[in-house]
């Protein structure tokens, strides 16, 4: 296969302290072949991509506010999908590379980026996202299934995080405490799929906490940490159905670390 790919990018500033950018860019993702449960040989054809992008970057206050945002819009066409479904001559679901006929994606970022007094350092982000197949024709179970209108995988509508950092001078050097929160809506794990509760995982969020020391003027970091410090129970993936039941991955569950680190 063979395609021209090309990025355009103009920028402007504003003022001293806001710029605006928009990036219009060309991509293309090579065909390959997929091989099925009785070795046979699917082609897959290349992916082509169209994106539109503009922003807007800005800091405030003395640079102690900065505040990023962005508009996204990509148009797909060939979209190569990986799809867990149960084919001919396998008796367990199996990740089979397909082609959807077209699909687009929209959504919006913003990052904020706060140091409102010395030692602190806040960040927060929110993104918006909306997807959908427009045309996607595929085998589920080995019988054919029109997926078009279904959304991508793993393409929540709505993220955010929140993160907070403070250094306080102590002991001879620096104490660091910190906390982060994360957030999702639903997602789906199948592309095809999507009317099974079971492969899908609903809303959650995670948080996490950590404190650090850090000797003045030395290249060492010691510190603990709790991952998940609400110890919820979520799904990173699911796979199926066979006879009706799903396999299941979830996520780490609390997890208490102690670290320590050698810069060099």
């Amino acid at each position: 296969w063979r395609e021209v790919t090309y990025d355009v990018t103009p920028q402007v500033k504003l003022t001293d302290h806001v710029s605006g950018y928009f990036r219009f860019a060309h991509g293309f993702r090579a065909g390959g072949f997929a091989v099925s449960g009785q070795n046979t040989i699917n082609p897959i054809d290349p992916e082509v991509l169209d994106s539109y992008e503009g922003g807007l970057k800005s800091q405030w206050f003395d640079r102690k506010l900065t505040l990023n945002a962005a508009a996204f819009y990509y148009d797909y066409s060939s979209i190569q999908v990986l799809v867990y479904a149960q084919v001919a001559g396998s008796p367990d679901p199996v990740a089979t590379l397909q082609n959807a006929g077209a699909g687009w994606v929209k959504g919006f970022e913003l990052e904020a980026i706060a140091r409102p007094i010395d030692g602190l350092r806040v960040t927060g982000t929110l993104g918006l996202l909306k997807t959908e197949y427009t045309q996607f024709l595929t085998v589920v179970s080995n019988a054919p299934k029109d997926a078009s209108g279904n959304e991508f995988a793993r393409a929540p509508h709505l993220t955010a995080a929140l993160a907070a950092e403070y250094v306080i001078p102590a002991f001879g050097g620096e104490i660091t405490l910190g906390g982060d929160w994360s957030y999702r809506t639903r997602q789906y794990f199948n592309a095809a799929i999507q009317d099974n509760p079971l492969l899908e995982q609903k809303a959650y969020g995670l948080a996490n906490a950590r404190v650090a020391f850090s000797p003045k003027g030395e290249v060492w970091e010691f510190a603990v940490s709790v991952q998940n410090l609400t110890d919820r129970d979520y799904t990173v993936l699911a796979t199926g159905p066979i006879n009706k039941a799903v396999r299941r991955v979830s996520g780490d569950p609390r997890l208490a670390l102690a670290t320590v680190t050698r810069r060099f």
